[in-house]
Protein backbone atom coordinates (compact mmCIF):
# COMPACT_ATOMS: atom_id res chain seq x y z
CA UNK A 1 0.00 0.00 0.00
CA UNK A 2 1.31 3.15 -1.06
CA UNK A 3 2.08 6.03 1.74
CA UNK A 4 -0.65 8.40 3.16
CA UNK A 5 -3.59 6.27 3.25
CA UNK A 6 -5.66 5.35 5.99
CA UNK A 7 -7.88 2.33 6.88
CA UNK A 8 -11.32 3.67 7.13
CA UNK A 9 -13.08 0.42 8.11
CA UNK A 10 -12.88 -3.67 8.35
CA UNK A 11 -15.82 -5.78 7.09
CA UNK A 12 -16.42 -9.51 7.35
CA UNK A 13 -19.30 -9.31 4.67
CA UNK A 14 -17.55 -8.79 1.19
CA UNK A 15 -21.19 -7.33 0.09
CA UNK A 16 -21.10 -4.59 2.90
CA UNK A 17 -17.58 -3.91 1.90
CA UNK A 18 -18.57 -3.57 -1.76
CA UNK A 19 -21.85 -0.90 -0.92
CA UNK A 20 -19.59 1.14 1.37
CA UNK A 21 -16.76 1.27 -1.24
CA UNK A 22 -19.70 2.19 -4.06
CA UNK A 23 -20.96 4.48 -1.55
CA UNK A 24 -17.88 6.59 -1.09
CA UNK A 25 -16.99 6.55 -4.41
CA UNK A 26 -20.54 7.72 -5.25
CA UNK A 27 -19.14 11.18 -3.09
CA UNK A 28 -15.54 11.37 -4.75
CA UNK A 29 -13.54 9.62 -2.88
CA UNK A 30 -11.17 7.15 -3.76
CA UNK A 31 -11.64 3.98 -2.03
CA UNK A 32 -9.09 1.05 -1.93
CA UNK A 33 -10.90 -2.53 -0.88
CA UNK A 34 -8.04 -5.44 0.10
CA UNK A 35 -9.66 -8.92 0.16
CA UNK A 36 -7.92 -10.33 3.44
CA UNK A 37 -10.35 -13.17 2.91
CA UNK A 38 -9.36 -17.22 2.60
CA UNK A 39 -9.62 -18.13 -0.83
CA UNK A 40 -10.17 -21.94 -0.17
CA UNK A 41 -13.17 -21.54 2.16
CA UNK A 42 -14.50 -17.47 2.12
CA UNK A 43 -15.10 -17.91 5.51
CA UNK A 44 -12.51 -16.59 7.44
CA UNK A 45 -10.74 -12.88 7.07
CA UNK A 46 -12.09 -9.39 6.35
CA UNK A 47 -12.00 -6.89 3.32
CA UNK A 48 -10.24 -3.50 4.36
CA UNK A 49 -11.29 -0.65 3.19
CA UNK A 50 -8.54 2.36 2.78
CA UNK A 51 -9.10 6.16 1.20
CA UNK A 52 -6.23 8.60 0.71
CA UNK A 53 -5.36 10.53 4.09
CA UNK A 54 -6.36 14.18 2.49
CA UNK A 55 -9.82 12.58 2.04
CA UNK A 56 -10.22 10.66 5.53
CA UNK A 57 -12.03 13.41 7.25
CA UNK A 58 -15.02 13.02 4.64
CA UNK A 59 -14.92 9.81 4.54
CA UNK A 60 -15.38 8.74 8.18
CA UNK A 61 -18.00 11.79 8.26
CA UNK A 62 -20.10 10.14 5.51
CA UNK A 63 -19.67 6.55 7.69
CA UNK A 64 -20.76 8.01 10.76
CA UNK A 65 -23.66 9.53 8.63
CA UNK A 66 -24.73 6.22 7.04
CA UNK A 67 -24.30 4.48 10.61
CA UNK A 68 -26.80 7.04 11.96
CA UNK A 69 -29.53 6.80 9.34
Amino acid sequence: MEENWILLNTYQNPNEASLVQAMLEENGIKVVAINKRDSAYGLFGLVELYCHLDQAHQAVDLLEKEDHE
